[in-house]
Formats: C-alpha cells, sequence, structure tokens
C-alpha cells in the first residue's frame, strides 16, 4: 500500500552492492538474485581464510547463564568446527505460511555444547533477509569473532517483506508478533541459545531501525539491546496506510511508544545513529535522539558522514557488532 505522504526508504539493494559482499569471495555463493545456491548448509571460506587453526586473543566473557554454559572465545581453535551461514525455512503460524530466514552459526558451534546470545538483524524497505549479507555482516562478524575482537554470538536474518516489521491494522497481517514471537520462538528452540531478553538483540537498517525499538517496547521481555541504524520514522501523515488511523499509527510509532512506555525503553541497551547527508532522515532520527535525551533514556549517539544507503551501513558493520557485543556481554 502506499503512503499518505511521499518520502524516500531503503533503495532497493543492489544485486552487486560495491561492497565485494561475501557471496563474491566465498566458496559457497549467493546467486544474482539473492537466492543461496545448494548447499544451504555452509561454511564460510575467504581468500584470506578464517582462521580455524590459531588460538583467538581473550574477550570480554560473556555473563553465566544458569541453563547451561556459554560461549568463549578462547577456547582452543585447532579442535573447532568452521562457522556456518544457513539458508533455512520454517512455517509461521501468524502468517500462516513459510517463511526463510539466514542464521549465522560461530566457530565451534557444532561441538561446543554452549549458549550463545542472539542478534537479530532487520533489513529494509527496499531489501531482503540478503540484505545485510550484501553489506557484509555476516562475514565482518565471523573475522572479528575469531580475531577474538568481539565474543561469539547467533546472528538471525529473517525476512520481513515490505511490511515494516509490525502488525497492520484492521485485521491486516501480523508482521509484529510474527517476529517478536514466531521467529524468536523458532530460534530458540532450534538453536543453542541463551533465551532471555538481556542476551537478545534486536537491530536493522531504515524500516528495520524503526522496527528495532517497536518490536523492543510493544513485545517488553523479548529483546534486551536495541539498535536503530538510519531508522525512517515517519510522522502518521507520510506513514504507510497499514498503520491505519492515529491511534493505531501511536501504538507502533517509536517517537510515542518511547513516551507512553518510558519505563520500558529506560531498561533497554539502546544504539542511535544516521548519516549526516541522510537528506529525509536525518532531522527525524536527530529529533529522536533529543527525545530520548529528554526522557532520561540512555543510548549511544553517532552521526557519521554518508548517506542512506549500502556504503554507509556496510561501512559501520564492526561498529556496529562492537555495539552488540558489549550490550549482550552485561
Amino acid at each position: 500500500m502506499g503512503a499518505r505522504g511521499q518520502m524516500t526508504d531503503t533503495p532497493a539493494s543492489p544485486v552487486h552492492p560495491t561492497l565485494s559482499p561475501f557471496w563474491q569471495t566465498a566458496t559457497a555463493r549467493v546467486d544474482a538474485v539473492g537466492n543461496a545456491t545448494k548447499p544451504a548448509f555452509r561454511p564460510f571460506e575467504s581468500p584470506a581464510p578464517i582462521i580455524a587453526t590459531a588460538t583467538p586473543r581473550g574477550t570480554a566473557p560473556i555473563p553465566a547463564n544458569p541453563t547451561g554454559p556459554v560461549a568463549s572465545a578462547t577456547a582452543s581453535a585447532a579442535t573447532r568446527s568452521g562457522s556456518q551461514l544457513l539458508d533455512r525455512t520454517f512455517f509461521s503460524a501468524t502468517l500462516g505460511r513459510a517463511m526463510p530466514y539466514f542464521v549465522y552459526l560461530p566457530v565451534g558451534y557444532a561441538e561446543s555444547g554452549t549458549r550463545y546470545p542472539v542478534l537479530y538483524m532487520l533489513h529494509g524497505y527496499g531489501g531482503s533477509n540478503t540484505e545485510w549479507i550484501g553489506y557484509g555482516l555476516p562475514e565482518t562478524a565471523d573475522h572479528m569473532m575469531n580475531a577474538g575482537e568481539i565474543p561469539p554470538m547467533i546472528i538471525v536474518l529473517p525476512q520481513g517483506d515490505q511490511a515494516y516489521w509490525v502488525n497492520h491494522a484492521n485485521g491486516g497481517e501480523r508482521w509484529g508478533d510474527y517476529t517478536a514471537r514466531d521467529v524468536v520462538q523458532q530460534i530458540d528452540a532450534t538453536y543453542r541459545t541463551i533465551p532471555d531478553a538481556p542476551h537478545r538483540a534486536v537491530g536493522g537498517l531504515s524500516m528495520g531501525g524503526h522496527a528495532a525499538m517497536q518490536l523492543a517496547v510493544n513485545y517488553p521481555g523479548t529483546f534486551g539491546v536495541v539498535g536503530m541504524h538510519s531508522p525512517t520514522l515517519r510522522d502518521y501523515d507520510t506513514a504507510l496506510e497499514y498503520f491505519g488511523d492515529e491511534a493505531f499509527f501511536d501504538a507502533h510509532d517509536p517517537a510515542h511508544l518511547v513516551q507512553a512506555h518510558t519505563e520500558i525503553a529506560r531498561q533497554l541497551k539502546i544504539s542511535v545513529d544516521v548519516g549526516e547527508q541522510d537528506a529525509d532522515w536525518r532531522d527525524r532520527t536527530l529529533a529522536f535522539h533529543d527525545l530520548l535525551t529528554r526522557l532520561n533514556i540512555l543510548h549511544a549517539w553517532h552521526t557519521w558522514p554518508g548517506e542512506h544507503d549500502a556504503l554507509y551501513w556496510g561501512g559501520h558493520c564492526p561498529d556496529y557488532l562492537r555495539f552488540y557485543a558489549a550490550a549482550l556481554a552485561g
């Protein structure tokens, strides 16, 4: 459906972004339409091979979890399995259909028996669940984990279509429930996660940045860490039609949510950033930062050179991953 007003959202992801996505260097490649080639169970490899035979440098430990041991980047790499990026599908009861996702599992996952924090990264309006792959996020995470720069974690890339990851008004599809309930339950049931909010992060770019805060506040106790990367923070007049009437819009708009549920927002670890040349969204994101400050909601705030595009998000994947790793580690 169209918007009440016109503003640009995430540009469509290029088939071959200029940032040399990992599929251009990996043995397991993704074809031009973003579909993973077979096999779906794929180890990372690159011209500078990911180190699996050297002991990584030490990192900040992940807090202990009563349900079992947690991942450490200091285990002997000589005996560890390789990292994998899995292309998977599950049935969403909320949407009534099969939905795809990618999941990154770190080096040593297969035999470690440990539990891991989870980062859910949401794509933008013009992208799909391959978007963060195109910007190099899994490959960057893989190198940083194996270099000991950040602790191991699981990374999930779900599919959100052009639905803003939000329940739609007037009995429409419930994309918020699908994301915060179906996807999270699927991952917790299938992989060795630490299944609590402090060890679950949700972040995203553009549409996904809007969704990260919306989901964290509307589904309290699900996510403890939020990353808003160039969020497309619309007002009611420019909202997409499935945001419904003004009351429904307010109940799903990050700016209204943090004012209505300030105590919930204060419990979150939040990072917000936007490109200095992001003409459509910089001022709105700055206003949101100012709002969080007035409400005494602690958050990291960054403006970096760049626009609303692949170069900006891909170039800051290391910054994003450092934030999530530190926040998930306590």
